[in-house]
């Protein structure tokens, strides 16, 4: 069974847990065979962007020490093998075609 995720919605709870869900279980599915792929739209095409840092991050005493590293991730996620594909304004517009 082939499986496509579609993550819109970007960095929700990125500085908590230092990485996206579903980005991350996609890595770890993938290395156990599963056949995926994930769809960035939105928002979260930000996700392939290597320069984001948020290593400064502080909240009072407390400081972000792991930052997240979502382009990374997707970078080990590809050399899984796992697909991901951007979206933007066309998308639908193909979808619709295709439907």
């Amino acid at each position: 069974m082939k499986t496509l995720s579609i993550v819109e919605s970007a960095y929700r709870a990125t500085v908590e847990e230092q990485d996206d869900t579903i980005v991350w279980i996609h890595g770890a599915m993938k290395g156990a065979g599963a056949d995926l792929a994930l769809l960035l739209r939105g928002n979260a095409v930000n996700y392939l962007v290597q320069r984001q840092d948020a290593g400064g991050l502080a909240f009072g005493d407390w400081r972000q020490t792991q930052p997240p590293r979502i382009a990374s991730d997707l970078a080990a996620l590809a050399a899984k093998g796992g697909g991901y594909l951007l979206c933007r304004r066309g998308c639908r517009r193909a979808r619709d075609r295709a439907q």
